[in-house]
């Protein structure tokens, strides 16, 4: 006896609850909703209860209400913890499934009707599902679309065919490895895609030969249904409930389907206009009430109330599966067929076909159910296959194909209808061979696909009209989709684009028709992915590499003015290390772009010559750079939008011409002005000219420490050629003495003080000197020229002193250097050290007597003492005059 094997499920079949490998673990897999779903389909009336389960040590409880009208409630708890709660939504309900720990899991949502409409799986964010399934309407079996984003194009899986054996169950389960399966009305399957299923059946064909000895049904445990490659078991809540376990359906309202007779077929009406007026499963006879091609067929058709009453005594005994016995009611042949009028049910009374049989087999008129006691097919038969004029109604999303068969097969014209009344399809079969037409109607955008029909079925190629009735497509298809080879067309008749599709989007090598260019090249998921080449009448564009629509990797830009970029591109723009040509292929620009501009190291040319190198900052000159003029450096420094800033030092003819900061390309802040490359003014400056303290060096000696407006001296301390000595100090005009101001000897004693005019002494009085500060040091210039350059000369004009005033050079305020110091009774000139007479120096006396020498420390012997009433000296007289 051969391996039994239940076929694929079948395309109306109603799905109670679907499983994903890795997701789905067995915390989850006590699938109470499956069998919950059920209880509600058989029996058709309002479910309250309250289950409890241990699984695994651990503490289910499962709280629910399945009412009409979409009124659904469900929590479930382990150990005390919230797993699973339904909410509402506006055209349904879904439940949301966590972990112990919370973390959201999956969302299964279903409609008023509580027909499963999709489930989502979730990785971490609740916001955004990684895995997506919803059901598939498929012509021959159940099917489900699986997404991994809902923009994407679904991967279509199948139900497939399942061997009662269970190691043959294991070996194809380990090769195939499908990750998704289903509970449904007509029982459990493992989907998988079209080459999956192939592979599937191929071994299972080979099993199928390889197991000589067939296995009993009896070693199969019925309490479960074993998932053998995740180790998830899903329980049986009928054989749960008769065994030992912590359940109490006795102190709640629980109620199992079984207490209950399945429900009776429901009717479908159709008008004469070929709309559903009504739900096709709300009414109780849908024969009486079918468009007039039903109407001949019904006259002679026997009404359900002659029909036997389920308890009484069957016919026949029959087998409706390979795993289901069944029991006839209904007239027999000599040979003990079914022949002529009967019904058929499971044995536990539920109707699956009422109708004329012949030679054992749908033949002539009847009405064949789902398990769920409502109407699958009506109309003719003939060698159990739908065959003649006949209404299909699909229990997953409510359509009604209505229309003529041949043995199971659309042909002639036939129409598909969603569940609101809506044509989705038109079919039209016109020869032997069941070859015709297709038009498949879409009732979101009003497209109609037109395509040659085989066998009833849509063939390869195809054209798509929109709602407006223009052509929009024309090519091949796969699955209701774009694939393959075709042309996409504009509203005015105009190519769009021509080339590859998958899944209806742009895919392989194409060519993309744009208002001002065109594309070619390799396109994926709908836009340009890979190389391309874009252009226009009148010259290429860009030829390079892409990704989403973008310019990305490497390519060639080609610029309006002919100029073009070689490099690497980001998003659509220059991005990365590029060269910049002109039209002549003379290099302009080598270096780092964001953006499609210069940003980063970089360097300009013009003419082949370098002009730049440096940074940039947004197509703009910023940060460190050098600038270049005819080969030659004539800036090193600090740019900013474009302009000197901040620290650099400027050239001409290769030597320096000023060192310091700068500002909108002038010199601005403190810096050091060259001449013939020595330095020569030292201090502030405004504008590019000399403004505030500035200090004039000559031979490396400090020769002038002034004030300056707007670029001229008005103000100035001027020294001897050496530096050691104040010559003037007062106001300049035109680098000539003007003013106020005073004259010294080079031992610091005034020789004139007064007014000048022209350079000269004009007019003698008493005036006050200005105070001239020392130069500040920034940070910026320390260790250049201007640190060194800096230097402040300390000198007094007759400061008090010693206990005299002073007038001279000083040091840390005291005399040093040359001075004169003036007393009550004496005064000496001449040179000092650190605050003391020290050097050659003279002596004036009150009575007149001068005494000039050299003046030494007291320890120096042979000196002489000389003693006034504020101070003392020692010194070494050469000569003395009374």
């Amino acid at each position: 006896m051969s391996v039994p094997v239940d076929n694929a499920l079948e395309n109306n079949s109603i799905f109670l609850n679907i499983f994903l490998r890795n997701y789905d673990d067995t915390r989850l897999s006590v699938d109470i909703l499956s069998q919950a779903r059920q209880d509600y389909f058989t029996t058709g009336k309002r479910l309250k209860r309250k289950v409890c389960l241990t699984v695994d040590g651990e503490k289910h409880t499962y709280n629910y209400i399945i009412d009409a009208k979409g009124k659904f409630k469900w929590h479930t708890y382990i150990d005390g913890v919230l797993t699973e709660q339904a909410y509402m939504e506006n055209d349904g309900y879904r439940i949301e499934c966590n972990g112990l720990n919370g973390s959201i899991i999956k969302k299964i949502h279903f409609n008023n009707d509580h027909i499963w409409q999709k489930t989502e799986y979730f990785d971490g964010d609740e916001n955004q599902p990684v895995h997506i399934y919803l059901p598939w309407l498929s012509d021959d079996k159940a099917a489900i679309a699986a997404y991994e984003k809902m923009d994407d194009i679904p991967e279509i899986l199948f139900s497939l065919r399942m061997p009662l054996d269970t190691n043959m169950q294991k070996r194809l389960i380990n090769t195939v490895n499908p990750a998704v399966s289903a509970i449904t009305n007509c029982g459990f399957s493992y989907f998988a895609n079209p080459d999956d299923e192939k592979q599937w059946d191929d071994m299972l064909k080979s099993l199928l030969v390889e197991y000589d000895k067939p296995k009993l049904k009896s070693d199969v445990n019925e309490d479960v249904i074993e998932d053998v490659v995740d180790d998830t078991v899903y329980f049986n809540l009928e054989s749960l409930k008769e065994k030992n376990n912590t359940n109490d359906f006795t102190k709640t309202n629980t109620v199992f389907g079984g207490q209950f007779s399945f429900a009776q077929p429901h009717d479908s009406v159709i008008s004469m206009d070929n709309q559903i007026s009504l739900n096709p499963y709300d009414n109780a006879n849908a024969v009486s009430q079918a468009i007039p091609y039903l109407e001949n067929d019904c006259d002679d058709f026997e009404s359900i109330e002659k029909m036997p009453e389920d308890n009484s005594e069957a016919d026949k005994a029959v087998n409706i599966s390979a795993r289901q016995k069944g029991l006839y009611y209904g007239s027999l042949d000599e040979a003990e067929n079914r022949h002529g009028y009967g019904r058929t049910q499971t044995d536990s009374g539920k109707t699956v076909y009422d109708g004329q049989y012949h030679d054992d087999k749908r033949s002539g008129f009847g009405v064949s159910y789902f398990k769920t006691g409502k109407i699958s097919y009506v109309g003719n038969w003939d060698n159990d296959k739908q065959h003649g004029f006949g209404i299909e109604f699909r229990a997953t999303d409510g359509s009604v194909s209505i229309g003529r068969f041949n043995h199971g097969s659309k042909k002639a014209i036939s129409s598909k209808y969603d569940k609101n009344g809506n044509l989705m399809s038109v079919t039209n079969t016109f020869d032997e061979n069941s070859k015709g037409g297709v038009i498949t109607f879409n009732q979101e955008n009003g497209n109609m696909l037109i395509a040659p029909a085989d066998g009833g079925k849509q063939t390869v190629n195809g054209t798509v009209i929109n709602a407006q009735g223009y052509l929009i497509y024309k090519g091949e298809f796969k699955n209701n989709c774009r694939d393959g080879n075709g042309t996409a067309f504009n509203n005015d008749g105009t190519v769009k684009y021509q080339g590859g599709f998958k899944k209806d989007k742009y895919s392989g090598n194409g060519i993309l028709y744009l208002s001002d260019s065109v594309i070619s090249g390799e396109f994926s998921s709908g836009t340009v992915n890979g190389k391309a080449v874009e252009k226009n009448s009148e010259r290429i564009i860009y030829d390079g590499y892409w990704k989403d629509g973008l310019y990305n990797g490497e390519g060639t830009l080609y610029n309006n003015d002919k100029t073009y970029i070689i490099g690497t591109f980001k998003s659509g723009s220059t991005t990365g290390v590029v060269s910049l040509f002109d039209c002549d292929g003379n290099i302009l620009y080598l270096g780092n772009m964001i953006n499609g501009v210069a940003d980063g190291k970089g360097e300009l040319y013009l003419n082949g010559e370098k002009t730049y190198e440096g940074n940039f900052f947004r197509g703009k000159k910023c940060g460190k750079g050098k600038q270049f003029k005819n080969g030659r450096l004539i800036y090193d420094g600090t740019f900013d939008n474009d302009e000197y800033c901040d620290y650099g030092i400027s050239y001409e003819n290769d030597v320096q011409t000023y060192s310091g900061m700068w500002h909108n390309d002038k010199y601005n802040g403190k810096g050091v002005l060259y001449i013939n490359n020595e330095v020569c003014i030292v201090g502030d400056f405004t504008d590019g000219v000399a403004n505030g303290r500035i200090n004039k060096i000559v031979n490396d000696v400090l020769i002038a420490e002034c004030i300056y407006a707007n670029g001229q001296c008005e103000y100035a301390r001027l020294y001897s050629n050496d530096g050691s000595t104040l010559l003037y100090e007062g106001n300049i005009k035109d680098n000539k003495k003007e003013g106020m101001g005073c004259t010294f000897s080079q031992y610091g004693e005034k020789t004139f003080e007064g007014i000048f005019k022209d350079d000269e002494p004009f007019k003698n009085m008493k005036i006050i000197t200005r105070e001239l500060k020392p130069l500040e040091l920034i940070d910026a210039l320390k260790g250049t020229d201007y640190e060194k350059y800096c230097c402040f000369k300390e000198f007094a004009v007759e400061v008090s002193m010693l206990n005299g005033v002073y007038s001279g050079a000083i040091k840390k305020d005291m005399p040093h250097g040359k001075g004169t110091i003036l007393f009550s009774d004496h005064r000496y000139t001449g040179e000092f050290e650190n605050g003391k007479p020290l050097g050659h120096g003279v002596l004036y006396y009150g009575d007149g007597t001068v005494a000039s020498g050299q003046f030494v420390l007291p320890t120096v012997a042979q000196s002489e003492t000389i003693t006034f009433s504020d101070a003392t000296y020692y010194c070494i007289i050469d000569k003395k005059e009374e």
